[in-house]
């Protein structure tokens, strides 16, 4: 559909910081747009469903409407916009409709082409290039390079899958070399997290989708497979993960967990923090987790993490027991999804992609981002990334059995 254009063009913005108003705008416009898209489609069904399905689109609408400056403006960076968006991202990805969401990869994969032969254009053959030539060139546009690097795992991620979905060659082969693209961008962030979740994701979703088929092949070929789906996250993991911290004692790490257990044990602080956490504002929670108090010797000015670098700990130290829970039935939904989608797998070719394929890699994509780091504070555009992304695991029935409303 022409209005993913929009979606494409606010992603592309948002890596310049003087862009990002536009950028946020044509995001809200999107998301508007495919709202009404939806509550059309209900208007023109008849029933009660339909019609109740038809005003809370519309209210959604008018919710964006009344938060669009503040939004744009960034004026409630910490408070409910952030869920509200995360909400919205899953009501559109979980309402669109197989075809529409294989049209929307594409349009996320020439992103991820795009927004990559800009970063990798600044290549230097140093180490941390991009690290430094993002800082000083695109001047932060979203967030820091933590943020980028999420972005980037994410529309890797959705490129592979777009490229998975392809039925013609040619589209093949430009499908395939902007995942190829995204994922040395993701390289050249030096986040682990960007190196390692979407590798783990496409080889973790096949080897798992295709699990009753690998028996079928011949029994050294199978051997060989098995063997090397096995091995290769091990392989990814040391490269990325252990070897680069080997020499240094895995300081960062260590720092990393001791923020996390700072924010999840303060909760255990007394008034009530228990039960509801220390609310939206963090300036509380990270008054009890500075660099001295947690230990941090390390750091070069030491002051207060602004987040737990854990998406589970940082909402549950800011909204306690109820932050839990939330955990808890996002969590129900995506195992239930995923099961689904699992359950009604049957002997395929290994060559094939079912969309419980894309879906189970997307989720593994988005669990190992989020154990490490928080994903969703700090940047709106990454909010309704995830949500959207979310939306598409959650939505097992429809986009399984293919009985949407067909909106495209």
């Amino acid at each position: 559909s022409p209005i993913d254009s929009l979606l494409s063009i606010g992603l592309l913005l948002q890596v310049n910081d003087g862009s990002k108003e536009t950028s946020l705008a044509l995001l809200l416009v999107w998301s508007m747009a495919r709202l009404v898209k939806f509550a059309k489609g209900n208007c023109e069904n008849k029933g009660f469903d339909s019609n109740r399905l038809y005003i809370i689109y519309l209210l959604i609408v008018s919710l964006l409407i009344i938060q669009f400056r503040t939004i744009v403006k960034h004026d409630d960076e910490h408070g409910i916009t952030v869920f509200l968006l995360l909400f919205i991202g899953v009501v559109i990805g979980s309402g669109l409709s197989k075809q529409a969401w294989k049209t929307l990869l594409n349009w996320l994969s020439l992103v991820t082409g795009l927004l990559s032969i800009a970063l990798l254009s600044f290549y230097e053959d140093k180490y941390e290039w991009m690290a430094i030539s993002y800082r000083t060139t695109f001047n932060e546009g979203y967030g820091n390079i933590n943020r980028l690097a999420i972005v980037l795992s994410l529309l890797t991620i959705a490129s592979w899958y777009a490229f998975r979905q392809a039925r013609f060659r040619s589209s093949k082969v430009l499908l395939f070399g902007s995942t190829i693209l995204g994922y040395l961008a993701c390289l050249g962030t030096d986040s682990r997290m960007a190196a390692i979740s979407p590798l783990i994701g496409a080889i973790g979703s096949w080897g798992i989708t295709h699990r009753h088929s690998l028996f079928k092949i011949r029994k050294s070929y199978r051997t060989l497979v098995i063997s090397a789906i096995l091995i290769s996250p091990f392989v990814i993991i040391w490269q990325f993960v252990l070897s680069k911290d080997w020499s240094h004692g895995f300081a960062g790490d260590s720092t990393r967990l001791k923020i996390i257990r700072c924010w999840m044990n303060a909760i255990f602080t007394g008034h009530n923090r228990f039960l509801y956490g220390f609310g939206h504002q963090k300036e509380k929670i990270m008054e009890l987790c500075t660099d001295k108090l947690i230990g941090n010797m390390s750091a070069h000015a030491p002051g207060s993490p602004g987040h737990a670098h854990n998406t589970y700990a940082h909402i549950i130290g800011l909204h306690g027991i109820f932050g839990l829970v939330f955990i808890g039935i996002i969590g129900y939904l995506a195992f239930k999804s995923i099961k689904h989608y699992q359950s009604n797998t049957k002997l395929i070719s290994i060559s094939e992609c079912p969309w419980g394929e894309c879906c189970t890699g997307l989720f593994i994509t988005l669990f190992i981002d989020s154990i490490c780091t928080t994903i969703h504070v700090y940047n709106h555009s990454i909010q309704l990334l995830i949500g959207l992304i979310f939306g598409a695991i959650v939505a097992r029935k429809e986009l399984q059995n293919n009985h949407t409303l067909n909106i495209k």
